[in-house]
């Protein structure tokens, strides 16, 4: 039977990395770490695998696709924008429960291309997504007329190199606060979020 992405040690592999990587990220994990805790042979792995990187790019993958999707979902429920905004904070923390700093630093300093175009296409994606649902919500009288919505994408884009400065990563135990303080300051300036 030929290995395909449906195939239970592919699942089995992509898992078990993921855990890893997100706990000690990614150089620091081997191919055999990998294949112990997905209980798969070196040979399963390295057939469906070409090397670590290769799982790391499909991991990157399908967690963005996965978030993507339940963006998606977010946005299309016939709730008030500030629910669903609410609901996209709480996935954006769900998303970086036990992210190590480790990991965050590889993906986004990789000298890995895919890796990094993989990051990139993902956030071109995801800003244009999130400009799009701005647009409408601007318009159903959720967001200032007077804001245009390019300037919310500039915006989130300089938040995403906010994520590199080591100044402002020092402010925090971790990286995963320093997300979750720029995404609450973002969405909800310095008040409190409203439920």
């Amino acid at each position: 039977m030929p290995a395909t992405k449906n195939n239970k040690s592919h699942q089995a592999i992509l898992l078990a990395a993921k855990n890893l990587f997100w706990k000690y990220g990614i150089k620091r994990v081997t191919v055999e770490e990998i294949c112990k805790e997905a209980a798969v042979s070196k040979m399963t792995f390295y057939r469906l695998f070409a090397n670590k990187t290769e799982v790391a790019n499909a991991v990157l993958d399908l967690v963005i696709t996965n978030n993507m999707e339940k963006y998606r979902n977010i946005m299309q429920q016939e709730i008030p924008f500030p629910q669903k905004i609410h609901q996209v904070v709480q996935l954006k923390y769900e998303g970086t429960l036990e992210m190590s700093d480790e990991f965050f630093s590889e993906v986004y300093q990789s000298d890995d291309l895919k890796l990094k175009d993989t990051l990139l296409a993902f956030q071109r994606k995801g800003l244009e997504a999130f400009l799009a649902d701005c647009k409408k919500a601007q318009q159903e009288g959720w967001i200032k007329n007077d804001l245009k919505p390019e300037f919310i994408l500039y915006i989130l884009n300089k938040i995403n190199e906010m994520l590199l400065d080591e100044k402002l990563l020092s402010m925090y135990r971790n990286t995963q606060e320093a997300i979750m303080a720029l995404t609450n300051f973002f969405f909800y300036g310095i008040t409190l979020p409203k439920d």
